[in-house]
């Protein structure tokens, strides 16, 4: 019989959990979030030294030993446990306060690397980074939460508590500026669907391009120019677009898909005007098409800092948007036939996997495409500068605070703030004339009045053709076209009662409502329109034309000699601003007025009839 006693079972033994299971080397320490890995092995060299993108040591570093074993375990364990974007922020202002406690030669105090000592000293180094105005506050703000986070972590939260408290940091915070919605943002729009006809092309033919679809030679043909660039500099960033999607010589792999899909990203951005994460994350059962109401578009998105808030954006989407979907959801499905992934703007690795743009670490996927577009002179962008843009557009447009809120998934309260003095955009518009006109009026001594309505000129909106036509009906119905080449929104208004004053003190009664004949003062009047037009701009091209000879004729007296100057002065304005608006019809209505001006003004006896008559 064993003398063994028998052994017993704890009946809480199975519902233990299992033991956490730690690397014990430091370079197995490693922990991913947000497509980039952290290694905390580099903790426990001496400043902290960083590895490549591929995570090995770089050569010709020196990676010296500096017997932090302990402290980086402690670090790793206090960090492993639902590591995310945040903690992977921690991470790294934590590999800065360990660097720079090296640079300065501190070390840990009783094996304490956060001693009150060394991390208030930090502190404090940040505080005069900030008034000396090398760094921002948010910068200083981040060193404090990650300190916090570490003390409260070793249930040290009165000291979290008594760090030094940062005021001010949203008074310093600049918010994101959009872009100008003519000048910039549609040329910008305008290359990018251009090449994605490009790229929907080949993909359909199955074959790769020889350049980048974003290559358009007359922009860059103007950029070099205008930048001075040399024979050598010119052909090496020509060469740049033919070498983009080449494929690789020891794989074939080519990343034609991955920047057609960047393209894709970015052209939803220009229509969306969301945020960056969530349209990046999203799958083919996120977008939904609606039949009615114009066959509206609508994403299913989340949004993590308004609690995963639901957002609508079916708000201001276009025809043509919705085309750009529908095509690109047939295309991307097209792409990862056979992958077993959905998402709708997948990336593409030379492993063969597809993955999404985040989870490949590839957030900004704008920075390739402003590498190309960059090169042909047009506008930087991001996903928070497109945004902004359309809230400034919506606002222009609505005038209404509410609506505005809700296209951009904003809280009234935040969109007042950043509008509440006005749209910047406006003013920059008003400033710049100001002080053109002002320098004239200094420098030339040209009439104040004068000086001021050329510069309105210079800085006015002006439609083109396709914008005018894009107007609603009711917005064009009362349009007329007058004989200067400007439009009228509504002839009955303006100074249209003056003149049926004037005629009927000379006896002609109108048996109709009074309408506006004073085609000279259309300058001044707040009811005219100003389309870049073929025809808008040949009548304008013709009258210039004849006010010009006209100074030779005596019956030029019968006009003010500063009316006539002011008038010879902002139409010079107006085709100057004809012309940046839509080169290409002022062009075609240079050609009409080579050929012979405009009916209204055969001669310049055509201008004196109509002095006469009105």
């Amino acid at each position: 019989m064993s003398r063994r006693k028998p052994a017993f079972v704890d009946g809480d033994f199975y519902g233990r959990p299992e033991a956490a299971v730690e690397p014990l080397r430091l370079a197995d320490m490693k922990l991913k979030a947000v497509g980039s890995t952290a290694h905390f092995e580099q903790l426990n060299f001496k400043y902290v030294p960083n590895y490549s993108q591929s995570g090995e040591k770089i050569n010709g570093v020196e990676y010296t030993p500096a017997s932090r074993e302990d402290f980086v375990h402690d670090v790793y364990r206090i960090l492993k446990p639902d590591y995310n974007s945040t903690r992977k922020g921690h991470f790294e202002q934590l590999r800065r306060y360990v660097r720079w406690l090296d640079v300065n030669d501190f070390t840990s105090i009783g094996s304490d690397y956060f001693h009150p000592d060394l991390y208030t000293a930090y502190m404090t180094y940040h505080q005069e980074m900030c008034r000396k105005g090398e760094q921002k506050l948010s910068s200083w703000a981040a060193v404090k939460k990650m300190l916090s986070f570490f003390l409260r972590k070793k249930n040290r939260e009165i000291e979290a508590k008594k760090l030094k408290s940062i005021k001010g940091i949203k008074r310093e915070t600049d918010s994101y500026k959009g872009i100008d919605p003519v000048g910039e943002f549609k040329p910008l729009v305008r290359l990018f669907i251009s090449a994605f006809g490009k790229f929907k092309k080949h993909v359909d033919e199955g074959t790769l391009p020889d350049v980048h679809p974003l290559w358009d030679e007359e922009l860059f043909n103007q950029t070099a120019e205008k930048n001075g660039w040399s024979k050598q500099l010119k052909s090496r960033n020509k060469v740049s677009f033919k070498l983009a999607l080449k494929p690789k010589r020891i794989n074939g792999f080519s990343p034609f898909y991955s920047h057609f899909s960047r393209l894709a990203v970015m052209l939803t951005f220009c229509f969306t005007g969301q945020n960056t994460t969530p349209i990046l994350n999203l799958r083919f059962e996120d977008l939904r098409f609606e039949s009615k109401h114009n066959g509206r578009v609508y994403f299913d998105l989340e949004k993590a800092r308004a609690n995963y808030l639901k957002l609508d954006t079916s708000i201001g989407f276009h025809k043509k948007a919705q085309e750009f979907f529908h095509q690109w959801l047939e295309i991307s499905r097209k792409l990862q036939k056979d992958k077993g992934t959905d998402w709708l703007f997948p990336i593409f690795s030379e492993s063969g996997d597809t993955n999404g743009f985040i989870e490949s670490g590839q957030r900004s996927p704008q920075r390739q495409i402003n590498t190309y577009t960059a090169l042909m002179g047009l506008a930087h962008i991001t996903p928070s500068a497109l945004r902004q843009t359309k809230i400034d557009v919506l606002m222009k447009v609505t005038q209404d605070i509410w609506k505005v809120s809700i296209s951009a998934n904003n809280s009234v309260q935040a969109i007042c703030a950043s509008y509440s003095d006005g749209n910047e955009n406006d003013h920059r518009s008003g400033l710049a004339a100001s002080s053109e006109a002002m320098y004239d009026f200094v420098k030339n001594g040209t009439d104040i009045h004068e000086s001021a309505n050329q510069a309105k000129f210079n800085h006015a909106d002006i439609l083109s053709d396709y914008d005018y036509n894009r107007l609603r009906k009711q917005e064009r119905e009362n349009d007329k076209q007058t004989p200067v080449g400007t439009r009228c929104k509504d002839s009955t208004k303006g100074v249209a009662n003056t003149v049926k004053k004037n005629l009927k003190k000379m006896g002609i009664e109108q048996s109709t409502e009074a309408t506006c004949t004073d085609f000279l003062s259309c300058f001044e009047c707040e009811h005219h329109r100003l389309v870049a037009e073929v025809e808008d701009i040949w009548l304008m091209m013709s009258f210039n034309d004849t006010l010009k000879e006209m100074k030779d004729y005596p019956a030029i007296n019968s006009m003010p000699t500063e009316k006539f100057h002011k008038l010879c002065s902002t139409i010079e304005s107006i085709l100057r601003r004809f012309s940046e608006v839509s080169p290409n019809n002022y062009a075609m209505a240079s050609d009409k007025q080579k050929e012979a001006p405009h009916p209204l003004y055969c001669d310049g006896c055509s201008l004196v009839d109509l002095l006469e008559a009105f």
